[in-house]
Parts: C-alpha cells; structure tokens; sequence
C-alpha cells in the first residue's frame, strides 16, 4: 500500500519529454540468485518502457530530465534543518540556498553527475549550484527576504565559510564485461546543463 505521508508537491521543469512507466515491473522483474534483476531475462524492458501497465493496479511514475521545486514552504524549512545539521558548518551556503529556493531561484540545487576515470571505473559526484549567487538580481531579492538580516549577520562575522562536503555520498562505479556496446557519458558541464539547467 503506499504511503501518503511520503507524497509531496512538486513544480516540475523537464528538459525532454516526461515518461510515465508502471514501477511494477521493475518490482516484478525476474532475479537471479543474489535477488539483482537477470540481464539475461529483460523482455519486460520494452514493455515498461512504452507505458504500458504491468497489471490492473498500476504504479505510475514520471520519469524526467530537469529540475523539480518543492512547494510546500514548511516542508523545505524542515529539510534545511536537516541539511543544517548534517553539514554544521556549511550553515550559510545553506541558509543562502534556503532564500534562494523561496524568491524564486535555482540557486543551491544539488545537481548528481558521473565523471568517468578511466575504462572501466565511473564516480558519481555531487555539485551545488552558486550561479545564481553572483546575479545583481538575485542578490537584490534575496535581501529582500524577511531572513536576510540574519544571513547578513552571519555573513559579517563570518569571513569564510565551508560548503556541503558531499563525497560520503558520491560511490564507484564499475562498468562490467556484461555491458556490450560503447558507453559514453557527458562532460561535467554537460551533465550540470542537464540536470540544472545552467
């Protein structure tokens, strides 16, 4: 049964064509021995590609190149209290992503990205958006927010500040003799075009 305390409102920006899938034949995929999905068995795959519903009780979900916001003001308020304790002391990047996010900006959005090290070896890495940060625009709406003086403050007392250290999340990635054909990936700045829209 799912779970509408995990629901939330998202305004969606899609850079191609949104997909909408059935996740019940990922779910429903035929496993190998260690419970991984069999590459030997993926005649499902065209199936679930195309949309079409696995069984009468469907599991749809959009599948999407962009950048989605969430909407609800309390809920990303709560998600920078978390942040803010996860990375103590990246408080003001952080609180300087929490008013760029509520005058309108894309300003320290978390972007995902792989960079390829060599043949077989693929790092996943993670970037925050600042851009926005440099903007005469930006800067004037962000001082406009009732939180601005606090951030001022911080600011002013503080001459240097660190960011998020994201690395314990980033992983390794081996690309196996199991995959056939050529595998290319983007540029980093292709990727953060992609994923942020940069």
């Amino acid at each position: 049964m799912r779970n509408k305390d995990n629901l939330l409102e998202l305004e969606l920006y899609p850079s191609t064509q949104i997909t909408v899938v059935d996740a019940n034949w990922i779910t429903h995929a035929p496993r190998n021995g260690d419970d991984r999905i069999d590459t030997d068995r993926l005649n499902w795959v065209i199936r679930y590609w195309t949309g079409e519903p696995y069984n009468s009780d469907p599991v749809w979900e959009h599948v999407a190149t962009g950048v989605s916001v969430v909407l609800e003001t309390e809920l990303r308020r709560r998600c920078f209290e978390v942040t803010k304790q996860q990375f103590p002391e990246a408080h003001i990047p952080i609180l300087m992503a929490r008013l760029g996010s509520e005058v309108g900006t894309r300003g320290g959005l978390i972007a995902p990205f792989l960079r390829r090290l060599n043949d077989t070896d693929i790092e996943l890495l993670y970037l925050m958006r600042d851009a926005e940060f440099h903007d005469a625009e930006v800067i004037r709406e962000i001082a406009a927010h009732a939180d601005s003086g606090f951030l001022g403050r911080l600011m002013a007392m503080n001459e240097a500040w660190k960011s998020p250290d994201f690395r314990p999340w980033g992983r390794m990635f081996k690309v196996r003799a199991q995959h056939k054909g050529r595998f290319s990936l983007p540029s980093v700045h292709q990727a953060m075009v992609n994923n942020t829209g940069v």
